[in-house]
């Protein structure tokens, strides 16, 4: 793991986010972009004069920040993006290569309802990287345990599991692998591919409505450090297609949660 990109939107001052991926990535000597959106304004004048003035400011607002922070000799760089993020993101995704993205489930503290609000969603959905969406606060620490909850036990892409790879290999990290036989699950997502069975400690299986609750009843008894999904349209995060949300009712985590690209 190389490159961590930590992407800001425009009112997203992101101390804590930025402290733990700085913790982060000390543990795998990679570097952090710190990607910081900010708005189009709507008064006149010169752009380019009025883009230098607000680059200036939220420059020297994320440098104190950062000033606040343990940064452990990690190299870093600052990106200052015109426009709104997602898209910004992508744009980079497309010209850097990025390892992992690193990101909070929520950036705004209106939805108090919601465990991925629009924005995080969003992110989720549309942009082509492994995420970590890590809670307001999370303070970080070594992951020792690990839970990956699957439904369907097939791989489409190369080297989807090679970020939960390289944090085992890390951290000696432990991992339990879940697969939740859902109602609608077809006999070929029963195989688990050899991939799954390569990077787990034990396997368990059970069955429920949703992977969501299959996956939350182990949860709780196992207590891991951090969960591990995978990105897919009937998956784990089936309610983004809609929405771009997830409700706290259908789930929530207090520990960071490892999300990876998966097949769409």
């Amino acid at each position: 793991m190389k490159t961590i990109l930590v992407p800001l939107s425009s009112h997203e001052t992101g101390e804590s986010v930025l402290q733990y991926a700085f913790d982060f990535a000390a543990e795998f000597s990679a570097e952090i972009v710190i990607l910081k959106s900010f708005g189009i304004p709507t008064v006149t004048g010169s752009t380019p004069q009025i883009d230098a003035i607000l680059t200036a400011d939220i420059a020297e607002e994320l440098n104190e920040i950062l000033a606040k922070i343990q940064l452990h000799n990690v190299a870093y760089s600052l990106e200052f993006v015109k426009g709104r993020l997602v898209e910004n993101c992508e744009e980079y995704l497309l010209e850097n290569d990025v390892d992992l993205i690193i990101s909070k489930p929520k950036k705004s503290k209106r939805d108090k309802d919601l465990f991925i609000g629009h924005l995080s969603g969003k992110m989720i959905k549309k942009l082509d990287c492994p995420m970590l969406l890590v809670p307001t606060n999370t303070v970080f620490k070594p992951f020792k345990t690990g839970l990956l909850a699957i439904r369907s036990g097939i791989i489409k892409k190369k080297n989807v599991l090679l970020p939960l790879v390289e944090i085992k290999n890390v951290f000696k990290t432990y991992i339990y692998l879940v697969q939740v036989k859902t109602p609608k699950i077809k006999e070929e997502d029963l195989i688990i591919n050899a991939n799954f069975l390569t990077v787990k400690n034990s396997l368990h299986i059970t069955e429920n409505e949703t992977i969501f609750k299959g996956a939350q009843t182990y949860f709780e008894e196992l207590k891991p450090d951090f969960l591990c999904v995978i990105k897919r349209k009937y998956g784990f995060f089936s309610k983004l297609w809609d929405t771009n949300t997830v409700k706290k009712t259908d789930f929530k985590s207090e520990i960071p949660v490892l999300v990876l690209k998966g097949s769409l």
